[in-house]
């Protein structure tokens, strides 16, 4: 079962916030830690050791920003959880966390990715699905990818 673990660096950014590294742990082959971007005051009542909590009543300025970024920080911690599940465990690189983790905060960059998939020739296509629908193996699926290269664009 993989693991989630949140704690606050101790560099803190020119309004003084620090930010919180995440650090994602999967039995003892896994072991991945980058900054999240989402950066909070280092206060009792907006971090407690491992979490983020929010003890304040009065809804200043600072509350809503804090506020605003526990919703970003667990939309964040449940985007990972998914991606995980969904990510075949002999492709996880070294930098899967840093992808996933910018791929959450800027999801534009990742835009013109998409559309290029989307102009795929209908034979790259099928040649795709064949192989996520079918178990082929290592060698031939190189082979099959040697060929969907080597067909030009319509």
């Amino acid at each position: 079962m993989a693991v989630i673990y949140l704690r606050l660096s101790k560099r803190h950014n020119e309004l003084g916030r620090n930010e919180i590294i995440l650090t994602f742990r999967q039995g003892s082959t896994i072991y991945q830690r980058s900054g999240t971007e989402i950066f909070i005051l280092n206060k009792p009542i907006y971090w407690d050791g491992e979490k983020m909590v929010l003890r304040a009543r009065m809804m200043t300025d600072e509350v809503r920003y804090h506020r605003e970024m526990k919703v970003k920080l667990e939309n964040l911690c449940s985007a990972i959880t998914k991606e995980w599940e969904q990510t075949d465990r002999k492709n996880i690189s070294p930098t899967w966390l840093k992808d996933v983790i910018d791929r959450f905060n800027h999801p534009e960059k990742f835009e013109a990715d998409a559309e290029q998939v989307i102009r795929k020739t209908n034979v790259t296509s099928i040649f795709i699905e064949y192989m996520k629908k079918h178990k082929v193996s290592e060698n031939r699926e190189k082979h099959m990818l040697v060929v969907v290269e080597s067909v030009p664009p319509f």
